[in-house]
């Protein structure tokens, strides 16, 4: 590709790249398109299934540390103590059986729900709750 040099009437040189009339690719409408695998939402769709299972699991710890003063309480001393294995063991009291981490600091408690589909990591559910 060369610079093309333009003459403007104040007889300066202007010079520029690609010039205007140049197009070095083709058109739009000739470029080839993406062909992309036909695609199988089975995955996907467990994943969706599965989230809805934590999704309820989660419900029910929720409502089990709102309308438990008992309970919580029991949650933020261990957590207070730094007694992770209790504060688990708490959260896991509720029937809750996924796989779990737990955080917590001075401001609240973070909880995530972990499950998988055909020994596949696929859904995450991450709670946050300030104390």
């Amino acid at each position: 590709m060369r610079w093309h040099r333009y003459i403007y009437p104040s007889n300066a040189p202007y010079y520029t790249y690609p010039p205007p009339h140049y197009f070095p690719y083709p058109r739009y409408e000739v470029w080839p398109h993406r062909v992309y695998p036909p695609v199988n939402p089975s995955t996907f769709t467990s994943s969706a299934l599965q989230m809805h299972q934590l999704m309820l699991k989660a419900d029910h710890l929720i409502q089990k540390l709102a309308n438990s003063k008992s309970f919580a309480k029991q949650v933020m001393d261990a957590a207070q103590k730094n007694e992770n294995q209790k504060v688990k063991q708490l959260l896991k009291s509720t029937g809750l059986d996924a796989e779990m981490e737990t955080d917590y600091n001075p401001d609240g408690l973070t909880i995530k729900l972990q499950s998988d589909v055909n020994n596949i990591d696929c859904c995450h559910l991450r709670i946050a709750l300030k104390w």
